[in-house]
């Protein structure tokens, strides 16, 4: 008898909790509702395949990052061959990892690239005659590329999350594919338009000095 009553009550507490779960299912049937107000409501997200969506592309450009680094790295340079006295006759980018500054003949050419070398050291500094003067060379170190190429690309993706949470997707599924591309899928999304010009605008990350002793 014990045996046969707890199965009782174990069937008959089965079934109740069944039949709680059934509710909502027969609440959206019988009113035809997307979502249920009764408990428990919980709805499962729908991916893309399910529910429709879109889905983007994103390129991050880190050759770009790699030339805008070498930019600042001029205007930098302009002011320190000044500060220490180099006697330059020319300073030009010569493309977009490489400067190359001319020296007047009287120039000391082992102190102006031993001085060069010290202060920018993510660069390789050498030294080598072009057209009869002596020049001094810097080309950004490949790690340095690599690295600049790699935080651009995690700022970007840092981007791309916080202007989706802005944008207000629900469940979005962002992520990097390789090096520089950006997978986001954006489920339910309905103004394709202004989601693909919120999200896929082009931005610039720049860095600059400030003066905090001078006087704006």
């Amino acid at each position: 008898m014990k045996t046969t009553s707890w199965r009782s009550i174990v069937v008959i507490i089965v079934l109740l909790v069944a039949v709680v779960y059934l509710l909502p299912t027969l609440q959206m049937v019988v009113n035809k509702m997307d979502q249920p107000t009764l408990w428990p409501k919980k709805k499962i997200n729908l991916g893309l395949d399910l529910q429709g969506g879109m889905h983007l592309v994103l390129e991050v450009d880190t050759d770009k990052a790699v030339e805008n680094t070498v930019n600042r790295t001029y205007d930098e340079l302009r002011g320190f061959v000044k500060q220490n006295h180099i006697r330059i006759k020319g300073l030009r980018q010569t493309n977009a990892t490489s400067i190359i500054l001319t020296l007047r003949d009287d120039a000391d050419v082992s102190q102006a690239k031993g001085l060069i070398s010290d202060e920018f050291r993510d660069y390789t500094v050498t030294n080598t005659k072009v057209d009869g003067s002596e020049t001094v060379k810097m080309v950004l170190k490949s790690a340095e590329i690599d690295q600049v190429k790699k935080m651009a690309a995690e700022k970007a993706l840092m981007k791309i999350r916080n202007r989706v949470d802005e944008y207000g997707a629900r469940e979005p599924d962002i992520r990097p594919q390789g090096e520089k591309r950006i997978i986001v899928q954006l489920p339910g999304v309905i103004d394709a338009e202004k989601a693909r010009n919120e999200i896929g605008r082009t931005g610039n990350l720049e860095f600059k000095l400030v003066d905090d002793v001078g006087d704006l």
